[in-house]
């Protein structure tokens, strides 16, 4: 009777162990705080206490790295993304770091390519004080970092809750490279202020949405 309770016991354990394991392995959180950029599996209460290297897996696709814009940096706060769009404001025109061209981006690798590509993505983000009001980021998806025509990301761009920017994504390879393209199976996600306001980004956390594989 206490060897069977005894394995019932370990049966249990096991399922737990486990089951925390995949709830930890099903998502990442990207920070960019104290000038790092630092990648972790997990979400919210399930992230990993530490950090790991490029792969790690979110649903049906890898990311395999993380791009910062070319003018930006990181400070106390997070990952400042500039913008130059208001030519009669002297703090922007003086700011050396305003005028980027790039956009944050993740380049990712699907795994299974006759699948969806799904994910939901929160971006923990602040307006900076020279900002325009009415203002968001963007989120698209490319064929690469340098990609001049990437879709929307999903119908409507986003869902505002304070600093809080959510998007819900459910895509496909087929939607983001033109028919005269090449099959492959890399893509990059995309994040841009579309010189529409100035940022500081302190987080990003993605999670497969709804995307479920070995169905």
């Amino acid at each position: 009777m206490r060897a069977s309770t005894a394995v019932a016991v370990s049966l249990i354990l096991a399922a737990v162990v486990a089951g925390a394991a995949c709830a930890q392995d099903d998502g990442a959180t990207i920070t960019f705080i104290n000038t790092e950029t630092l990648i972790y599996h997990g979400t919210g209460e399930m992230r990993a206490e530490m950090p790991m290297p490029c792969p790690v897996t979110v649903g049906n696709f890898r990311i395999l790295e993380v791009r910062l814009p070319s003018q930006s940096n990181r400070d106390y706060v997070g990952l400042v993304i500039p913008f130059r769009g208001a030519l009669d404001e002297r703090m922007v025109n003086l700011d050396p770091r305003w005028g980027n061209s790039s956009t944050l981006s993740l380049v990712c690798e699907v795994i299974d390519p006759t699948m969806p590509i799904g994910f939901r993505m929160r971006a923990h983000a602040r307006a900076r004080e020279v900002h325009s009001p009415g203002t968001w980021i963007e989120l698209a998806l490319g064929r690469g970092p340098k990609d001049d025509r990437p879709i929307p990301a999903c119908e409507y761009n986003a869902r505002f809750n304070g600093d809080m920017h959510i998007w819900y994504v459910m895509s496909s390879l087929p939607d983001i490279y033109r028919r005269d393209d090449p099959e492959k199976t890399r893509f990059t996600i995309m994040l841009d202020t579309n010189e529409r306001g100035s940022w500081w980004i302190k987080w990003l956390e993605l999670k497969s949405w709804p995307t479920v594989l070995g169905e």
